[in-house]
């Protein structure tokens, strides 16, 4: 007996047609089976199939390649693991086979490649990491029970993002501990950031079933804002060295000196909250894609998901309520909502971006910066409803797309069985006629008949084909229309914007009697009070005191007391006739008010100098009889002026990175030691304060803005009293001044006059000295000292341009 390939019911022996279907059993089958191979599309880690889906019209069968692994499932358990080969699963008339399933897995190395974005150094400074893995399936039903779950396939995309956190996790503990120069020296760094993830990402690949063959460290890239292009842009901190050739991009230490790159880090500082809240944008987008059939179907696994990402809680309430609120938008439909959702986690990234661009263009202007802002946020929330339309105008069409392919197939292949079930049977049928013209009649009535069926089955897909295009051209027509009206929408907000900005611009260059007489009644009396606060806001709270004494006399007891606890008896005598003379002098010219403000100053500064030289020289002799102790902290308050006014000096070498590069790190430490030797020398001379050393520059301060200016240029003569006997490498520093309040923190100055002393620096040449005009001005009557002419330039992240002066230090 033999049996029917396709029906699979036994004829006997010799048979030419099967009784059941009328199949010929004399030619080989005309529907050989394919490899399974067939039905997984490129980049498919596993995908299932269902009975529909197997090869053999009746009897249905697989045929499983080198490099893969198969589960079948009766009923949903699983049944056997079927290995390289062909499989008979069973006749489709059997519930057995119409209940069965068979999921196929990629066991081949499978190449993963992983991005993890916004990372911080300890400077801080963002980084970008790229890694390849290699990976192998080991255990298909663990990777299918911990990762693809009931998904119906599962592709390399959806394991990089599943791989996303872990990697983040063991690269932040990395990064966040290491300065960009460590991460830059050779290929070590990447070395140890492999050798350091391995042991993790081990444990992680055996949990999913995965086995992990390799992983590469292929580049760390560094993020930098370009003034001239406005743009953000990446340079190699460390790269292998085929993947930087191939990419052609210059090493950020090529690109940027160590100022720049001090510079870059103090601008980071700034923007740490859009950093973090960029990663965790990254984070729950990762997560999201993680999944491959969208398990985020309810509100308590969004707030899973939320949790699991948001490990800084970084989220605000409302912005979970927007989540909820977009999830919602899908009702019932789950892979909108899916999709809504995911729109809105790259929308919220792309927004904070958006801040993080405009954060560089507007720098310290922070009344522009916080316009600037809330105009891009109301953009992006005009422009959300277009994006939800056209996020369901392509899923609805994939959707159409999808069932009319799915028709197509089922056509066909019904064609197709019809074809051959109606050629078997009509060989059959013919089989015992005499005349071969008969036969030949009858196949060409039977072919002009299917070729005619297939003119009209073609012709109503490409009828069916045509209105689906239609219908999406009518959608992205109505689309463009939305969009064109949210964009004029736009345009006139953006209008008003510049409207509003001009105006507060032209108001803020007003003075304020100015604004007082162009405001109202309530305003004007705001303002005054306003005038007034600042003119006391220089004052000390004993200048207060003084003023009020002569309306006063209670206040003028409580100052009496005060000075008597803080001044000596002849000292008391002074600030009680000066006080009387407040009093009688009442109606005194302002010019003469303010002398004896200053005279008060003074007189009670000295007060306490006084205090405070007795409390040292007991301290001092107390510090005698116990003996030696440990040196105290640096104390930065004698390096402000009496009125808080600072001076500050940023020095850089010019060069510096290129004569690392040509001499060696020993070499190169050496001239540096020079360099140092020279600087701290003058500074002690001088009473400058160094604050901290920045590699090849220093940040110093100065009571005196005299003493700074006199300062540089003694250190600019030594040098080039040095670089006489060295003028193989010689010493070519810049150096900025400013001067101006700063805030003390420890031992270090912060505050937007450090900054603009140090971008003065970075405009400087080798061998210049650059001054601010608030500095020339200040120092103008006091030291000896001649300015070349003054210079137009534009400081990074200040608005407008700023006048800088050479001092022509060499006339000196």
């Amino acid at each position: 007996m033999q049996k029917c390939p396709q029906c699979g019911k036994e004829t006997r022996e010799g048979a030419k047609f099967c009784p059941g279907c009328g199949s010929d059993l004399s030619s080989p089958a005309t529907n050989p089976d394919l490899p399974i191979a067939a039905n997984i599309p490129a980049g498919d880690l596993m995908r299932r199939l269902d009975a529909g889906q197997m090869q053999g019209m009746f009897n249905k069968r697989v045929v499983v390649e080198e490099g893969q692994t198969a589960l079948l499932f009766l009923a949903g358990r699983l049944d056997q693991t079927l290995g390289a080969g062909s499989h008979s699963i069973g006749n489709i008339l059997s519930s057995r086979t119409r209940d069965a399933s068979v999921v196929v897995f990629q066991t081949s190395d499978i190449p993963v490649d992983v991005s993890i974005s916004r990372l911080l150094t300890s400077d801080p400074l963002p980084l970008s990491l790229e890694f390849r893995l290699s990976l192998k399936i080991e255990e298909p039903m663990r990777f299918m029970t911990n990762l693809t779950g009931g998904a119906q396939f599962y592709t390399a995309q959806n394991l990089s993002a599943a791989l996303y956190a872990p990697l983040e996790s063991g690269c932040e503990s990395f990064i966040n501990a290491r300065s960009i120069h460590e991460l830059g020296v050779g290929e070590s760094a990447s070395r140890d950031l492999v050798l350091s993830l391995s042991s993790e990402l081990d444990q992680v690949a055996s949990r999913w079933g995965l086995r992990l063959i390799s992983t590469e460290a292929v580049r760390i890239q560094c993020e930098a804002w370009d003034d001239i292009t406005q743009t953000r842009t990446n340079y190699f901190v460390a790269a292998s060295e085929e993947h930087a050739e191939l990419e052609g991009r210059k090493r950020l230490f090529d690109v940027l000196q160590e100022s720049q790159i001090q510079t870059l880090a103090e601008e980071t500082l700034t923007v740490v909250g859009v950093e973090q809240r960029l990663s965790l944008w990254e984070r729950m987008r990762q997560a999201m894609l993680a999944k491959s059939k969208g398990e985020v179907q309810t509100q308590a696994e969004l707030e899973d998901l939320i949790r699991q990402s948001d490990k800084d809680s970084l989220l605000k309430d409302d912005g979970f309520q927007q989540l909820r609120r977009t999830m919602a938008e899908g009702k019932e439909d789950q892979e909108k909502s899916r999709a809504f959702l995911l729109r809105r986690v790259e929308s919220e990234g792309e927004y904070e971006l958006q801040k993080l661009d405009l954060g560089h263009r507007f720098g310290l202007s922070r009344e522009r910066l916080s316009f600037e802002v809330a105009s891009a946020r109301q953009e992006m929330e005009g422009r959300w409803d277009l994006e939800l339309r056209r996020v369901e105008v392509e899923i609805e069409h994939q959707r159409r797309l999808n069932e009319f392919r799915r028709g197509q197939e089922s056509q066909d292949q019904e064609s197709g069985n019809q074809s051959r079930i109606g050629e078997a049977r009509t060989r059959s049928a013919i089989a015992g006629m005499e005349r071969e013209s008969d036969m030949e009649d009858m196949n060409g009535l039977l072919d002009i008949s299917e070729r005619n069926k297939e003119i009209k089955r073609r012709d109503e897909q490409e009828r069916q084909l045509f209105q689906l295009e239609a219908e999406r051209s009518r959608q992205e027509m109505e689309l463009r229309n939305s969009e064109h009206q949210v964009e004029l929408s736009i345009r006139e907000s953006r209008a008003q914007h510049s409207m509003e900005l001009e105006r507060i611009e032209a108001l803020s260059a007003a003075g304020i009697e100015t604004l007082i007489a162009v405001s109202g009644p309530d305003q004007a009396q705001l303002l005054a009070q306003l005038a007034s606060t600042r003119a006391l806001s220089t004052c000390s709270p004993q200048q207060i005191l003084a003023m009020q004494a002569e309306s006063n006399p209670q206040v003028a007891d409580a100052l009496k007391e005060i000075l008597t606890a803080t001044a000596a008896d002849g000292q008391l005598e002074q600030y009680e006739r000066l006080v009387a003379e407040l009093k009688e002098n009442a109606q005194t010219s302002r010019e003469d008010y303010q002398r004896n403000l200053i005279t008060l100053n003074e007189m009670f500064n000295k007060a306490l100098d006084s205090v405070k030289d007795t409390a040292v020289a007991f301290s001092s002799s107390a510090a005698v009889a116990r003996g030696p102790a440990t040196p105290p902290q640096p104390d930065l308050r004698p390096h402000a002026a009496p009125n808080g006014t600072i001076t500050l000096m940023f020095t850089d070498i010019e060069g510096s990175t290129a004569m690392n590069q040509r001499l060696g790190d020993v070499a190169a430490q050496a001239i540096l030691r020079d360099h140092n030797d020279i600087f701290r020398r003058e500074l002690g001379i001088f009473q400058g304060f160094e604050v901290k050393s920045m590699g090849d520059g220093f940040m110093l301060a100065f009571s005196s803005g005299q003493n700074a200016v006199d300062c540089a240029v003694a250190v600019q003569r030594s040098l080039a009293a040095y670089n006489v006997l060295h003028t193989v490498e010689p010493l070519l520093v810049r150096m900025g001044l400013h001067a101006g309040d700063a805030i003390k923190e420890g031992d270090d100055f912060f505050g937007r006059n450090v900054i603009m002393a140090s971008r003065i620096s970075a405009k400087a040449s080798g061998g210049e000295i650059l001054v601010s005009s608030l500095f020339k001005e200040m120092t103008e009557s006091v030291a000896d000292l001649s300015y070349g002419e003054p210079r137009e330039v534009e400081l990074k992240g200040l608005a407008g341009l700023a006048r800088v002066y050479p001092v022509s230090w060499e006339e000196v």
